[in-house]
């Protein structure tokens, strides 16, 4: 059995390395827009390599 700690939905990569992983979508209060969370490896940060983010796709 397998057991994860996460959904990832939808993952994304960019050519410095970086990783992507969206684990959770919805409306974010402000209207038709959606808020996405997740969590980013990027390994070429200023603090360290892994992140978690929230984003709107509203103005």
């Amino acid at each position: 059995m397998a057991w994860y700690l996460y959904h990832v939905d939808r993952m994304a990569s960019d050519v410095g390395g970086g990783v992507y992983f969206r684990t959770h979508a919805g409306q974010d209060g402000i209207g038709p827009g959606t808020m996405s969370h997740g969590f980013a490896y990027r390994p070429n940060p200023i603090f360290g390599p892994w992140y978690n983010f929230a984003v709107s796709n509203d103005w």
